[in-house]
Formats: structure tokens, C-alpha cells, sequence
């Protein structure tokens, strides 16, 4: 019996399952890309170099703020550590120093108006210290007036209310709470701010040491003064 060839053919696991983009041949004979996926790879390609571009222009502006952000938190646990607990911690960087002197300048001036404030606003708890908190200072930029020595005042309420409670040994959780709230606000509400005047490097310009500080502190102790000034009306009035 005569067999017979078998026709040609392929079977289906024989064809590649991926395909090639659709081309055009020349009358040369050279393969040309189809236009509309040469059209597409541009308009990516274009999008992605936009991309690239706003990111490398965005990012040291960005970097900056969180580094100023984050300084405003650590800041916040130096001075309020400092006021509350040992004097003789190192301070845990040159604008800790800054903040612990103007601090310190700031809560003899107007001692009798922070202490005042917070016999007003106790008894606190852990339940109502974050809106206290908030409420208070922001009453001290009423006027949507910034400056160094508003800068410096927030944190000094902040020193003043934990010193409260660990001179009389309230709850001491309140304390690192405190440090929590005073950080994320400064950095949330000032940070731009702060920024916008050359970072933390200008802070310790505008208060220098002693030797040449009495008439720049005393000036930012005056809006201070009157950030502090509409504080103690709005709590009189509660």
C-alpha cells in the first residue's frame, strides 16, 4: 500500500504568541515602523523627559522643607526636655542653643501672662489637651502676623505648660504629648514660613549671642508681646 505524504503544515505550539508591530515595507525593501506607534513612543517619551524635569526641579525645595520641618520637631523635644527636666542636657544642635536662650528670655519677660494662661485652661487631659493646645496658639496669630518672636513664643507656652506638669507630677505622658503637638505645628504652620526667611540658619542670625543680641531680642520680643497680648484676652473671656 502506497503511503501517501502528509501535507505541510504547523502545528498551533508553533506559532509565536506574541506579534510583531505592524510594519510597512518600502519599495526599497527597507522596514519602516508603522507612523502611529512612532507618533505614541514620541508623546510617551516627551511626557516622561516632563516628568523627570519637574521632579529634579521640585525636589530640593522639597527636601529643604521637610529638613526645616523636622528640625521644628527635634527642636520642640530639646527645649521642652531641657525646661522640664535637666538643664544640663547637651543641647542637640546650635539652633537648640538659640531656642533655649530666647526661651528662656521669653518666659522670664511675660511669666506672669503664661502662667496665667495655662491656670486657665486647666484641668487638661489626654483627651482634651490636643484641642486646648491648638486653640491656644493659634489665638497667638489672630493677626496672621509671623515672626521669629511668635516662632519663639509658641514654643515657650509649650515649655511652660509641660514644666506644669512635671513640677506638680501630672500625668507625665501629657508632657511627650505636648512635645508631639508643638513639633507638628510649628512644622506644619511655620514650616514654610521659616524657609521662606533662610531656615533655621536665620533664626540664630536674628537672635546672635548676648554680646550683640539686647536690641534684635527685645524687638522680637515686642510682637510677641502682642501675639500674646490677644492670647490672654481670648482666654480671659472663657
Amino acid at each position: 500500500m502506497e503511503i501517501m505524504d502528509e501535507p505541510d503544515c504547523i502545528r498551533i505550539s508553533d506559532v509565536p504568541t506574541t506579534q510583531k508591530p505592524f510594519e510597512f515595507r518600502s519599495k526599497n525593501g527597507i522596514h519602516r515602523p508603522n507612523s502611529a506607534i512612532l507618533v505614541a513612543e514620541s508623546k510617551s517619551n516627551m511626557v516622561s523627559a516632563s516628568i523627570l524635569v519637574e521632579q529634579a526641579t521640585q525636589t530640593p525645595k522639597k527636601l529643604a522643607l521637610e529638613n526645616v520641618q523636622q528640625t521644628a520637631k527635634d527642636l520642640a523635644k530639646d527645649v521642652i526636655y531641657y525646661v522640664c527636666r535637666e538643664k544640663t542636657l547637651k543641647p542637640i544642635n546650635r539652633h537648640a542653643v538659640t531656642l533655649r536662650r530666647t526661651v528662656d528670655e521669653v518666659s522670664q519677660k511675660h511669666e506672669i501672662v503664661f502662667k496665667s494662661i495655662v491656670q486657665k485652661l486647666l484641668p487638661l487631659t489626654t483627651e482634651t489637651l490636643s484641642e486646648t493646645f491648638l486653640n491656644v496658639v493659634e489665638a497667638m496669630f489672630s493677626d496672621s502676623n509671623y515672626n521669629w518672636g511668635r516662632v519663639v513664643s509658641v514654643y515657650a507656652f509649650g515649655a511652660t505648660l509641660a514644666k506644669h506638669f512635671a513640677d506638680n507630677n501630672i500625668n507625665r505622658e501629657l508632657i511627650d504629648k505636648i512635645v508631639d503637638y508643638l513639633g507638628v505645628y510649628v512644622a506644619k504652620k511655620m514650616g514654610k514660613w521659616i524657609l521662606q526667611q533662610g531656615g533655621w540658619d536665620a533664626f540664630d542670625s536674628y537672635f546672635p549671642e548676648k554680646a550683640s543680641m539686647e536690641n534684635t531680642l527685645w524687638r522680637g520680643l515686642l510682637y510677641t508681646f502682642v501675639g500674646l497680648g490677644a492670647l490672654a484676652t481670648m482666654v480671659a473671656a472663657k
